[in-house]
């Protein structure tokens, strides 16, 4: 694995892609192979109802959802994306804790010094 990263880094900086590379895809260019997702399909997305959002964009076509969940074509359609939708930025889940339910079912305790020091 590491002989192929670094090979890929190599290779990578031998033969770097252009900025233009968006420029030479055509409507029917498929950018992802797992879910048969065009570019031409991908821009109406980014341009209609989700236009607002990445993941919108992403849900609607299924672009980066299939088998690989996104390994092989998740940077090129966050590229295309970016200026388009919210930049591409992958969604951000806030952060879960677990929590017992007697927890929620008991009311908050009230702490008499807060109660006294808010009048």
């Amino acid at each position: 694995r590491d002989r192929a990263r670094a090979f890929a880094g190599r290779l990578a900086a031998a033969h770097p892609v252009g900025a233009a590379w968006p420029g030479w895809l055509r409507p029917d260019t498929v950018v992802c192979r797992c879910e048969e997702t065009t570019y031409g399909a991908l821009l109406r997305a980014a341009d209609g109802e989700a236009a607002g959002s990445a993941r919108a964009v992403k849900l609607g076509t299924r672009a980066g959802l299939g088998p690989c969940q996104a390994r092989v074509c998740g940077p090129t359609v966050a590229g295309l994306l970016r200026g388009r939708a919210d930049g591409g930025d992958p969604h951000h889940r806030p952060v879960a804790q677990p929590i017992r339910l007697g927890e929620l079912a008991n009311p908050p305790v009230e702490d008499p010094e807060e109660k006294e020091s808010a009048r």
